[in-house]
């Protein structure tokens, strides 16, 4: 999305001249910067200097504005696990540009990969959908749950002859699983 960061920050500018707050907090990542230019650390103190020079309180001196972004040095990881040590419900969230009509997240957009990495650097499963989820790494648990969430579909699938598939696939199965 061009310029959103811009975008946002101009209105959280505007509802801050008019509550006569000072402080702007923004969550930009610098890690972002290649494909979102306001997100460099350069563009935060410029957009500082205007928010100080295009305001009626930044110009007459009554407000002093600053823009905080506690979120811009850290990687993707640091900001997952600093979230999981805060409580966040990851499982809430959304990150990609272009989910499908269910707003299941594509794995696919600049922002869907950041995310897919950070978790994996940060060594935790991702709890959010993707519509290709071969996007994703594997991980121990990851392929525990899809394993079981598959034999619960192959017992809709193969109705009484299910525990027979499953007495003759039972045992490469727990092997693949402990292996993992």
């Amino acid at each position: 999305v061009p310029a959103r960061n811009t975008v946002m920050l101009s209105l959280a500018l505007g509802y801050a001249e008019v509550i006569g707050a000072e402080d702007v907090f923004i969550g930009v990542n610098a890690v972002d910067y290649s494909g979102y230019p306001d997100c460099r650390p350069e563009f935060i103190a410029a957009f500082e200097q205007v928010a100080n020079l295009a305001t009626k309180a930044g110009v007459e001196g009554t407000l002093k504005f600053h823009i905080h972004t506690p979120l811009i040095q850290l990687t993707k990881a640091e900001i997952i696990r600093r979230g999981v040590q805060l409580g966040v419900d990851y499982g809430l969230t959304h990150t990609c540009y272009a989910p499908d009509a269910h707003s299941v997240s594509c794995g696919r957009c600049d922002a869907c990969q950041l995310r897919i990495k950070g978790f994996a650097e940060a060594g935790l499963s991702d709890p959010i959908g993707y519509q290709d989820q071969s996007l994703l790494p594997r991980s121990p648990q990851r392929t525990r749950r899809f394993y079981r969430g598959f034999l619960c579909g192959l017992r809709v699938l193969c109705g009484e002859n299910f525990q027979v598939f499953l007495d003759q696939r039972i045992f490469s199965l727990a092997a693949f699983c402990k292996r993992r």
